[in-house]
């Protein structure tokens, strides 16, 4: 009974080293899985206006500003879908 149970342990020892073609030889990939990602995610955030005149007026600087502000805050939504998205595929909580 002895020589039996060390039989089967000197087996299971040598693993796939005994076993010529076996599934260890063979390397195991992850299952591929498709992620869709919105273009719109991988899009870079527009570069601030600068002022083009050489001497802009207190209303050039502040339509200046405004669009800067709008910009900012498309480039800080995008940014949050981002992380959302991220957290998302990752399995983040």
């Amino acid at each position: 009974m002895n020589k039996l149970i060390l039989l089967v342990c000197f087996t299971m020892l040598t693993g796939c080293a005994s076993i010529k073609e076996s599934i260890c030889d063979k390397p195991i990939l992850p299952a591929e899985k498709i992620i869709h990602v919105d273009p719109k995610l991988l899009e870079s955030c527009k570069p601030l206006l600068e002022s083009t005149n050489s001497s802009p007026s207190f209303e050039d600087y502040l339509l200046l500003t405004g669009d800067n502000a709008i910009a900012y805050s498309d480039c800080k939504r995008k940014q949050e879908d981002s992380i959302k998205f991220i957290k998302e595929v990752s399995g983040w909580k």
